[in-house]
């Protein structure tokens, strides 16, 4: 990798923010799910809150942690 391409991995990897995955209250709100205990997942949705800015070098924490790898072909 040249010059850039090392510090760009260096944020993705380094630098990602905290990724917080929220659940829903039954009065309607939204919270962090590790620590509310009233907070509930809603079937078929997953509600994240990047904890910073979501932009192109720090994107991969977000893909690697929540999308899932593709299946390879048999």
């Amino acid at each position: 990798m040249n010059y850039f391409g090392d510090r760009i991995a260096d944020v993705g990897s380094n630098g990602a923010p905290d990724i917080i995955e929220e659940g829903r209250q039954p009065d309607g709100r939204w919270h962090d799910l590790a620590r509310t205990t009233g907070a509930r997942r809603v079937a078929g949705v997953i509600t994240l809150r990047f904890a910073g800015p979501l932009f192109f070098a720090n994107a991969t924490a977000l893909q690697r942690r929540y999308w899932p790898k593709k299946k390879q072909a048999s």
